[in-house]
């Protein structure tokens, strides 16, 4: 769980994710509550792409052996992030600011998807027992990433102009891409490793 919390802090932290959309909503619309207005369908539309990922892997590790699994998510996490690596400059946007709810929960959702936010918890989600596990992992990585989007533009709305924020900008997309690679290496090294100990074991057996 600490490690879904971690990326859904890290989520939250990443302007690409909303917060900063949720801060230029309230400056055009000229009332701080729209932030809060704007962060909770954003959530939504995060935590919907993430779970649809997690469903599918927990789908996946109930009627299928783990380890081809485990190879599976690596690889995809691996070329995942190579293919946001080479395109972290990009960025899905709109034409207008001025948004419905359901209009955010949408652009969200593709944001989410298109950064490949759920992967990053199929490696976890292979190493939980069940169903509801994976349901909570979801749930406390949406909250973690909730508090943390709120209290970043609540930050940025109230102490800081668009100016400063220029100078003090961090690229998440780059950090993002290579997160992405990083986590893919590890999980295929995790991989590899099982690999070698089911051999190991089956080599005790055969001698």
């Amino acid at each position: 769980m600490y490690t879904a919390i971690l990326l859904g802090v890290f989520h939250g932290i990443n302007p690409a994710m909303g917060w900063l959309f949720a801060v230029f909503l309230a400056i055009y619309r000229k009332d701080r509550r729209e932030l809060f207005r704007a962060l909770v369908p954003i959530t939504v539309g995060h935590a919907v792409s993430v779970a649809l990922i997690v469903a599918i892997v927990a789908a996946a590790r109930s009627t299928l052996p783990v380890l081809p699994i485990r190879y599976g998510a690596a690889a995809v996490l691996l070329l995942f992030g190579v293919y946001r690596l080479l395109r972290w400059y990009r960025h899905i946007a709109w034409a207008s600011v001025n948004l419905s709810r359901r209009e955010l929960a949408v652009w969200s959702f593709l944001g989410a998807t298109s950064h490949g936010s759920g992967l990053m918890l199929a490696p976890l989600v292979l190493d939980l027992p069940g169903g509801q596990n994976a349901i909570a992992v979801v749930l406390v990585h949406s909250a973690a990433m909730l508090l943390t989007m709120a209290g970043a533009a609540v930050l940025v709305h109230d102490r800081f102009s668009l100016a400063r924020m220029q100078k003090l900008w961090v690229n998440f997309d780059l950090i993002w891409a290579l997160s992405l690679v990083a986590a893919g290496g590890l999980s295929l090294l995790a991989a590899l490793s099982q690999t070698h100990g089911m051999s190991g074991m089956h080599g005790m057996h055969g001698g």
